[in-house]
């Protein structure tokens, strides 16, 4: 999967302009990385290290995960983003409530008696 097809991936439902913004780039250059092409320069667009790793942080990614799809090379140490290897798995991560307790709780719960077992069940 190149770097572009990721992209459009990883911001599910979001529009361009919306996941622009919460990454910090201007929508035309962000709408210009999900194309991999620089309208404005007539030429492939190859982010910068810097650039990757604001949109790693924003769609909680590996960054070595968009350094492989942009063709870059890959940092030398392990990420704790969990997911590293599955895009799928880190929209969905990403999508779970960061400060809701008790609906965290419930998704333990559930995952649990998918398990068949409910000896730790909160």
């Amino acid at each position: 999967m190149n770097l572009p097809q990721l992209l459009i991936q990883l911001r599910g439902e979001e529009t361009p302009n919306q996941a622009a913004l919460r990454i910090g780039l201007s929508p035309n250059y962000y709408r210009d990385l999900e194309r991999g092409y620089s309208l404005q320069r007539k030429k492939p667009l190859i982010p910068s290290k810097e650039t990757l790793e604001k949109i790693a942080v924003a769609f909680k990614v590996d960054y070595n995960i968009l350094a492989k799809a942009a063709n870059l090379p890959v940092k030398n140490h392990v990420e704790s983003v969990p997911f590293p290897d599955n895009p799928n798995l880190h929209q969905w991560y990403k999508s779970l409530p960061d400060e809701n307790l008790e609906d965290v709780q419930k998704l333990f719960n559930m995952w649990q008696l998918l398990r068949g077992g409910n000896q730790n069940v909160l």
